[in-house]
């Protein structure tokens, strides 16, 4: 992310923001990742951007329903996701 950063500045950019999103990348293993859901209807919790002010949020798929800041939502799918001790082992068996 720096050297990209770097480029662009040298470049000519005033100001540069950059955002990673990596999740569930494992290339062996068969640990599948655990989406998130709306509690009011069952539908996906989904990375949206607020078209006022560019933000990143998680919201339902369906707009009418409950939002969560970023960091929120990130801590939530943290949580979901982490691993069990089955699951530590599982991985580690299949290196």
């Amino acid at each position: 992310m720096r050297e990209v950063a770097a480029v662009l500045y040298e470049n000519g950019a005033k100001k540069v923001s950059g955002l990673v999103l990596g999740i569930n990348q494992l290339i062996v293993g068969n640990i599948p990742f655990k989406g998130w859901y709306c509690a009011e209807c069952g539908n996906k919790m989904v990375l949206k951007r607020n078209s006022n002010n560019n933000k990143l949020f998680y919201g339902c798929e369906q707009y009418n329903h409950k939002t969560y800041p970023i960091e929120k939502g990130q801590k939530i799918l943290k949580r979901i996701n982490s691993f069990t001790g089955n699951e530590r082992q599982d991985l580690e068996d299949a290196y």
